[in-house]
């Protein structure tokens, strides 16, 4: 006869997360996500995902809701030691398993104070109970164990995964702990290939692939994502544990054959990053001049390690006179054509370029709103990139509130850039 572990099964699972700051929208739920891909990438289906406060009824209820539904549930949070963590005491109700004190538990959290030259709590003894037929999952990184808990039921066992709440916690006892753990039970895997697109909508996208998108596209399947000035194909192929994915190279083919004007990447670096590599890559230096993005551009190329070799700065040109001033534009040109205008983002573009004798220089110049100026509409935008084979200006209409108009604005300069580097080749 199996045991109640041997029982255990991944068939579907379910992510809680617990705590009344996530409900409040305090914090954001990035453990859901993290776990969310992580069983993804196992083979194990995420049906369900939610969110319970601090609250024993409500919480309990959520708890016997997925335990009587999934085959696996993990619970995020709650495992501290103040009195609304409540997370072990509520499951183990739920369950019928006494919480059990573990003193080698505690002497763990204790040794860890100590490292940290601090002295424990009486309150952290409320860490080191668990349901009594518990599997510790131990946290190196902090004060608050988890635990594997299986719920035997009637029919079939669930199984509850129970990690604290910070990131830097949670992810590192999933992967040192509970994915050995998962990955033998995990028939099948799902490999995803991603491919990243700029330059068309995602309504454009659809008709260029339709028969990939049909209901009789079974293994592999392929989804679109649209996400802010970019749109995404996931390309999803189920496999047993030990099969190599031999299908989506065929799909990606077919991708690439129809839409490979618009593919930077396939696979998972964003627009920044492969242009970033790309310049650091070929030694190729670049700068920025900026009006309605105030640096924010220039900020976004920080974001890629090792852009200081090539990145060699930029300039916030919010007003008339400093674009006059610190960057010698022409006065007659702003007065005849306006600061919004593809005349004046061509001129802070080679002006920019020469000031900082860079090989590019992407300006953004525009209206991000809430109200217009210079008698032009809100989202009304010129973004130009200058180059050793002259200067490009694109027109851009943008359409959101203000902060997303100007996220828009710096998506579009770095697709602009990227077709200016294809266009001189490599």
């Amino acid at each position: 006869m199996q045991s109640l572990w041997e029982r255990i099964s991944t068939d579907n699972a379910e992510i809680i997360a617990v705590g009344t700051e996530l409900l409040l929208g305090q914090i954001e739920n990035t453990n859901a996500t993290f776990l969310a891909k992580a069983l993804s990438d196992l083979g194990i289906n995420c049906l369900y995902r939610s969110v319970v406060g601090d609250n024993p009824e409500r919480l309990a209820q959520a708890i016997e809701r997925a335990g009587q539904r999934s085959d696996l549930v993990f619970l995020t949070g709650g495992l501290g030691p103040t009195q609304d963590d409540i997370t072990m005491d509520v499951l183990s109700k739920v369950v019928g398993q006494d919480l059990v004190y573990h003193e080698e538990e505690f002497q763990i959290i204790e040794n860890y104070f100590k490292s940290q030259g601090r002295t424990t709590a009486p309150e952290n003894k409320k860490q080191a109970y668990f349901p009594s037929l518990s599997k510790i999952i131990p946290n190196p990184n902090g004060t608050a164990p988890g635990a594997m808990v299986p719920w035997d039921k009637a029919d079939k066992p669930t199984l509850f995964v129970v990690l604290p709440g910070p990131p830097n916690e949670n992810r590192p006892m999933f992967e040192k702990t509970v994915k050995p753990f998962l990955e033998p039970l995990a028939p099948f895997k799902f490999h995803h290939t991603y491919v990243r697109l700029v330059g068309i909508g995602e309504s454009d996208l659809i008709h260029h692939i339709p028969d990939l998108l049909s209901e009789e596209q079974k293994n592999p399947t392929v989804a679109p994502y649209a996400s802010l000035g970019e749109v995404s194909l996931r390309v999803t192929y189920k496999c047993k544990q030990d099969e190599e994915d031999h299908e989506s190279s065929k799909i990606i083919e077919i991708l690439q054959e129809r839409l490979g004007q618009y593919i930077y990447e396939i696979g998972d670096r964003d627009l920044v990053h492969v242009l970033g590599e790309t310049l650091i890559h070929k030694k190729q230096s670049i700068a920025t001049v900026e009006s309605m993005t105030a640096g924010l551009l220039s900020a976004t190329l920080a974001q890629v390690d090792g852009i200081s070799e090539v990145l060699r700065g930029g300039l916030v040109t919010y007003q008339v006179r400093v674009k006059e001033d610190q960057l010698g534009i022409d006065p007659e040109l702003i007065r005849e054509y306006g600061a919004i205008s593809p005349q004046c983002a061509e001129a802070m573009a080679l002006k920019g370029r020469d000031y900082f004798s860079s090989d590019y220089c992407l300006s953004i110049t525009g209206n991000a709103g809430p109200q217009g100026q210079e008698d032009k509409p809100v989202g009304l935008t010129y973004i130009a990139c200058a180059g050793p084979k002259g200067v490009k200006v694109v027109e851009k209409k943008l359409k959101g509130d203000r902060e997303k108009n100007r996220l828009l604005a710096v998506k579009q300069a770095l697709a602009l850039l990227r077709i200016y580097m294809m266009d001189i080749g490599d």
